[in-house]
């Protein structure tokens, strides 16, 4: 069982079922099946112009059901039977997507497999004052597949307009009962009701774990017959929407997952499948697509022992190591821990997964002689884990550990332009897990930060104009950020962008240096001439000519969750303006200089006048990756605050 969906738990309740009696498979569940039938949609709901609760609401969820049945097929052995049930009202052409349906499903091999069967779909529109609805067409229906193993069943309704009312309802049948599908209480819409039904057989026992901070509106479980079921709700949740400087949105919904813990049948006697961190060590050492992967590496051998020739300098025979991969194999783009084909089927295709591209590094490390092992890991996207519960399906990537003495390196060799010894910023979600005989946390924090400076050299002409030079420096995860650009539309393309940018400006003399020496800064310079030529008394300038603050990312005035800048992060901004001759300073803006609490963050602002150049420096400073909500709101005033200064202007006369 692999999967690779993460998460992050607020408030995680822990419940342990065990069951011990028979259940027969005609167990009754007629009382939900109304719940679960398409034809609920009400003319109320379609006459419905805005939601009270949302009035930005582009989609409402009405009512989301689920329910999961874990039974015993005479021919199938153990299976779960998944139901859904969702309507939701279409408020703005917007939501046009919510009728675009993906199912995903897993076939790992003929008796561990998924069938999603049984769908319906419709569509309501109010027509002169009567509901009328049309059937979505089984030609509507296909299936795509996402990888080996993943696909999905995918659908679109019909007939959408503002206001339609949309509702479907579909079944899986799995015979994956160690993996009991989650329940999503909260979605990107608001949402009136979701409910989740679950229903237990005898000898099966499952830790059930909540995450969000909703209030259950349900929360029921009863012994019924020969099981136990269980009802969970919340209702009137609202939308969760994307904020600024957050790892992913699964971290913070409302959801409930469960965990096989373990079994006890008649013809396998009890196992337990609930492990610690040291048996999931075991598991992946001894896995043909993980561990024993590395074994076979007879192929890079020759690789190996070039490269080890190549220089006595251990630091620059990993980096040799690192190159080889880097220049040779090209990432495909799949994000996965584990090998699906082998790592020499990678190598002769110069073609692998993020497990192909890194593990064959581990490999290739190991026949130079290093002391090299993969660390598993979850994505800032993919979502944070629990490392209460060692879980496979919450990973999702693998990056290289190097022990050389006192010393430890962390490496990736799927991103070309990554800086050698700097993990990609998608993999700075704090620890991973070493797998190794002796495994073991490693902080994936880096020692890199997101550095970017500005240098202006300007000269103030007396016919209001500013001629000069602008240089850029990136350096840490803004060098990589700015190249990554740069590959992906080509210089000429990045320079006209520039120009379009900055329509004020005319632009000659442009370089850039540094562009495939990710050791060094990425510097940008140019010159330029700003503004036309006319006749002034007075000249009204803005000091800071480039990477102004205009606008604050954040925009709510609350914050439910935390803000994760993921790496410290420092702007600076220093310009020396040369002031006309006959032109004297009226006013100057105010320096200023603020810190937060316990210098989480600060920002300066200074000008000085030395004779006849006005020396300027911006710098805005942010030391914590993290800041809690209720630090959210002095985060904030501080970014209104740069936005304030950065918009005030020096003013310049001429002399009498």
């Amino acid at each position: 069982m692999r999967g690779n969906k993460g998460f992050e738990s607020y408030r995680i309740c822990l419940i342990l079922i065990a069951i011990g009696f028979y259940w027969p498979v005609h167990f009754a569940i007629a009382q939900q099946d109304t719940f679960f039938r398409i034809g609920q949609t009400s003319l109320g709901e379609l006459d419905m112009k805005s939601y009270a609760k949302d009035s930005s609401a582009e989609a409402v969820i009405l009512a989301d059901y689920g329910l999961s049945r874990l039974i015993k097929d005479d021919i199938r052995g153990y299976m779960t039977i998944y139901r859904r049930y969702t309507r939701i009202k279409i408020l703005k052409k917007s939501a046009y997507n919510y009728a675009n349906i993906s199912v995903p499903f897993y076939r790992f091999s003929a008796n561990q497999e998924e069938i999603v069967r049984d769908i319906q779909a419709r569509t309501y529109n109010l027509k002169d004052g009567s509901m009328q609805y049309q059937e979505m067409g089984k030609s509507a229906i296909f299936e795509e597949k996402r990888s080996d193993k993943v696909y999905l069943s995918k659908f679109t309704l019909p007939n959408i307009h503002e206001g339609s009312v949309i509702e479907y309802s579909y079944t899986i049948e799995s015979d994956l009962v160690s993996q009991l599908r989650e329940w999503d209480f909260q979605r990107e819409a608001p949402t009136v009701k979701s409910e989740y039904w679950l229903y237990l057989i005898p000898n099966f026992e499952y830790r059930i774990l909540f995450q969000g901070i909703q209030q259950l509106t349900i929360n029921e479980n009863q012994s019924q017959m020969d099981g136990i079921s269980y009802h969970w709700g919340m209702a009137n949740l609202p939308a969760l929407r994307s904020e600024a400087y957050i790892t992913t949105l699964d971290d913070y919904r409302a959801k409930v997952w469960f965990e096989l813990v373990s079994t006890n049948l008649p013809s396998q006697g009890k196992r337990d499948y609930a492990k610690k961190w040291e048996d999931l060590d075991r598991t992946l050492l001894a896995d043909g697509q993980f561990g024993g992967a590395l074994n076979r590496s007879n192929f890079l051998k020759e690789i190996a022992a070039n490269l080890k020739n190549q220089t006595n300098d251990t630091i620059q025979s990993i980096k040799a190591a690192n190159d080889w991969v880097k220049k040779n194999m090209h990432w495909n783009k799949r994000q996965t821990y584990w090998s699906e084909n082998g790592l020499k089927d990678a190598f002769e295709k110069r073609n692998g997964s993020t497990a192909d591209i890194n593990l064959m590094l581990v490999a290739l490390l190991r026949e130079m002689g290093f002391n090299a092992n993969p660390v598993i890991l979850s994505t800032r996207s993919n979502g944070r884990f629990s490392k209460d519960y060692p879980l496979l399906s919450k990973f999702n990537g693998v990056v290289v550990h190097v022990a050389i003495r006192d010393k430890e390196l962390l490496l990736d060799a799927t991103d070309p332009i990554g800086k050698f010894g700097m993990l990609p910023f998608e993999c700075l979600s704090g620890e991973g897990r070493l797998i190794a005989k002796q495994g073991k946390w490693i902080s994936l924090k880096s020692t890199e930060r997101k550095n970017r400076s500005i240098t202006v050299n300007i000269n103030i002409l007396p016919t209001g104009q500013y001629k000069g030079q602008i240089t850029q420096y990136f350096s840490g995860y803004s060098g990589v950020e700015e190249r990554r650009k740069i590959a992906s539309i080509g210089i000429e393309k990045f320079k006209n962008d520039l120009v379009k940018g900055n329509p004020d400006m005319q632009i000659s003399d442009f370089e850039i240096i540094n562009l495939d020496s990710t050791e060094n800064a990425l510097q940008i310079k140019l010159s330029t001439l700003i503004g036309e030529e006319q006749e002034v008394d007075r000249l009204y300038l803005n000091p800071v000519f480039a990477n102004r603050t205009i606008s604050n990312p954040f925009k709510n005035i609350n914050r439910i969750f935390p803000v994760d800048f993921g790496i410290p992060m420092d702007e600076s901004y220093i310009a020396n303006l040369t002031i006309p001759a006959g032109f004297m300073i009226e006013e100057l803006p105010k320096n200023i200089a603020l810190s937060l609490p316990n210098g989480a963050a600060k920002f300066m602002y200074a000008l000085q006048v030395t004779e006849n150049v006005i020396q300027f420096s911006s710098r805005l400073s942010i030391r914590n990756t993290q800041f809690s909500p209720e630090d959210y709101h002095t985060l904030r005033e501080l970014y209104d605050k740069i936005i304030a200064k950065h918009s005030e202007l020096l003013v310049l006369k001429k002399a009498k």
